[in-house]
């Protein structure tokens, strides 16, 4: 059963401490009386700098016609302003392969350690064959690996700067926080149905409130699902959460907490994650960002017919673009030659006046990179320090009214020029020149398109990134390093000019200008964005789910 993550990580963010006080206020709320509660429950959270809690979990349901009951104990602890840790026992569990086990997680907002003891015998029931595509030799390794005691560490710095799409590396840094007391107003905009927030009572020793869940957040229980929360007022702490799924009306899950220890004072030593002598340590960092990358490559597959019927080239690679210049793309990308590229931007609505000769982006397809070929000459870079932003400006508005009538004749949205995100400069060491331009659907989607023009010995070479423009400062660091590894073949460079050469009759400012508008590349994928995040939930297993919440099983 797949595990609603961003639910579960919502209440155990409430479940172990009082909420901290935010900005955002409890102004969204149109009861007096749960306004007043919330207020009071932040100004409880802002009091506390640490502690220590035990909870109990307690599942019940049917799987398969049989009734079964899950039951689990943590010890947990907290000290602001991100360290935390926790031990997590499974004592009863209906999936075998976790029953009795032990998982010891220390982290911070940087790294998260987790030592994970399974029970013996646990390892027949987690390597599960079905086709038998295993090995005699491979099946008894995965089960010696199931059964021996390791830490599995998550370097969340990694996470961040592996150019995963927005809505993804949002969930790894809620993810990397914890058991941290999170704002419970903020997780009410993301979690629950609009009004989907009540008080349901109070009397002088607690508030209770039930909280409905939006759905869709990859549990196929979470639709009408409700959870009545218990919370002291003495010191803001949730003392219980009682879940009850209206799509599954015999299941039920109920977390109790006890044992609540705030302002202690938690020593360092508590938070040490220093691995024993002799237990082995695995980086997860590759096998996340591996999972998430192809996880999402298939479902936008799955979404767009187009996407699937693309010969996709797979890193690491040496692609070949066109003939004339290469590229060397690491594991995690994916190329994809000329005729494909025209055939793709052509679904996404773009107007492909010339020939591409390929594309290139990461799985995830959050952003991606055009080639075009202009066999103009050899281009001069005597104009280099003379380049005039506003006056290329003008006449690039100027060619997109053109631009926009011969998308409006094809059939096609017109795309508006809004400015500049990175005005023209050019890199006398590497010869090219650079910008980016905002544009504008008529959805008033923004995309950026950033431009890069190579010069070559016979012509140009236009690399267009296509990406969102909020992720723009983030991901162009990332195609910058991509293209270190962009080279014109032998005989093509810049420097191989002789004497003799056709020469381009036009400069650097003109090369900005001329064509640009025209060459305007939207990326057809907005509305599949919405989606990723039920994506990532949906798609999540094994040692991506540990990081993000428990695992709930039917």
């Amino acid at each position: 059963m797949r595990v609603s993550i961003q639910w579960v990580a919502a209440f155990l963010s409430i479940l172990v401490g009082p909420v901290a006080a935010q900005d955002s206020g409890p102004s969204m709320f149109a009861d007096p009386a749960l306004k007043e509660a919330l207020s009071a429950i932040q100004a409880k959270g802002a009091e506390v700098n640490d502690y220590t809690c035990v909870i109990e979990i307690r599942e019940k349901g049917t799987q398969d016609g049989t009734p079964y009951e899950n039951v689990g104990r943590e010890e947990l602890g907290f000290r602001r302003p991100n360290s935390y840790y926790a031990k997590v026992q499974r004592l009863q569990d209906n999936d075998p392969a976790v029953a009795g086990s032990l998982t010891r997680i220390i982290g911070n907002s940087e790294i998260q350690s987790r030592y994970i003891v399974n029970a013996p015998g646990s390892g027949q029931h987690a390597v599960k064959d079905p086709d038998n595509a295993m090995t005699a030799e491979e099946k008894a390794k995965a089960i010696r690996d199931h059964e021996t005691p390791h830490i599995d560490r998550y370097d969340f710095a990694r996470l961040r700067s592996a150019g995963l799409p927005k809505e993804i590396a949002a969930m790894l840094d809620s993810a990397a926080l914890g058991v941290r007391p999170l704002t419970f107003l903020d997780d009410y905009k993301d979690r629950f149905e609009h009004d989907g927030i009540r008080l349901v009572s109070q009397d002088d020793a607690s508030w209770v409130l039930e909280c409905r869940m939006s759905g869709d957040l990859g549990d196929e229980d979470d639709e009408g699902q409700v959870a009545t929360v218990t919370i002291d007022k003495s010191d803001g702490i949730v003392r219980k959460i009682e879940f009850a799924y209206n799509g599954n009306p015999d299941r039920s899950k109920t977390y109790t907490v006890s044992e609540i220890k705030v302002n202690a004072g938690l020593p360092d030593t508590v938070f040490d994650s220093t691995p024993p002598p002799g237990i082995p340590v695995a980086d997860k960092v590759d096998e996340i960002v591996s999972g998430i990358q192809t996880a999402t490559m298939d479902a936008l597959k799955a979404m767009n017919p187009t996407l699937a019927a693309i010969q996709w080239q797979e890193g690491p690679t040496r692609a070949d673009v066109g003939g004339i210049a290469h590229l060397q793309l690491p594991a995690g990308y994916v190329f994809a030659n000329g005729s494909d590229t025209a055939t793709l931007l052509e679904s996404f609505g773009n107007l492909v006046t010339d020939e591409p000769l390929g594309m290139f982006a990461p799985k995830t397809l959050d952003w991606f990179v055009v080639f075009f070929f202009d066999d103009v000459g050899y281009v001069k870079d005597d104009e280099k320090d003379e380049l005039d932003p506003d006056a290329m400006l003008k006449s690039m508005r100027n060619n997109n009214e053109t631009a926009n009538k011969m998308r409006k004749e094809a059939g096609l949205e017109t795309l508006e020029l809004v400015g500049w995100a990175v005005e023209p400069r050019y890199d006398e060491a590497t010869h090219n020149v650079e910008w980016a331009l905002r544009l504008k659907d008529e959805a008033d989607h923004i995309t950026v398109n950033h431009h890069t023009r190579y010069l070559g010995r016979t012509g140009i070479m236009n690399v267009t990134y296509v990406g969102d423009p909020e992720s723009l400062s983030d991901r162009l660091p990332v195609f910058k390093e991509r293209m270190r590894e962009f080279a014109f073949a032998q005989g093509n460079r810049y420097d191989e000019y002789r004497a003799g050469d056709r020469v381009a009759q036009f400069g650097l400012s003109a090369l900005v200008v001329g064509g640009a508008a025209a060459l305007a590349v939207k990326t057809g994928l907005f509305k599949y964005l919405w989606k990723l995040i039920i994506l990532v939930v949906a798609v999540l297993g094994g040692g991506l789910k540990a990081i993000f919440g428990r695992k709930s099983t039917k």
